[in-house]
């Protein structure tokens, strides 16, 4: 799949793992924007155009949650949010009834992530 002019927002508070995914994102024709917190996040969704979120759960300053029901009430359609988390507070059912089209356990595999970027743009 060609992902060449699409969007993603990359946000994750541990910077490292933010540059990881944005690499790996990149590689597959992605332009990437990153933020560190949900509410960061959010603003960056009401600034410009953004056709994916990648978003871990657990963050200070406004936590993946809170930025996938912000987005979701902006705009019910667009974009998707595929959320990863390293902890079970969250279950996957619980993020895909707010909404989410994916949630993946850290350490993300990447293989799993292209399989719901894929899901997510063959809507």
């Amino acid at each position: 799949m060609n992902y060449e002019g699409k969007t993603v927002l990359v946000v994750d508070d541990e910077k490292d793992l933010c540059e990881i995914v944005s690499f790996e994102l990149e590689d597959i024709g992605f332009s990437v924007v990153t933020a560190h917190n949900g509410v960061e996040a959010f603003e960056v969704v009401q600034s410009q155009e953004i056709d994916l979120i990648v978003s871990d759960v657990r963050m200070t300053g406004g936590d993946g949650i809170e930025l996938l029901e912000n987005v979701k009430a902006y705009n019910p359609e667009k974009p998707p949010v595929i959320l990863m988390t390293g902890f079970a507070d969250v279950t996957e059912k619980d993020v895909l009834e707010k909404g989410a089209i994916s949630m993946l356990a850290k350490p993300i595999s990447f293989d799993e992530l292209r399989e719901s970027i894929e899901r997510a743009f063959s809507k």
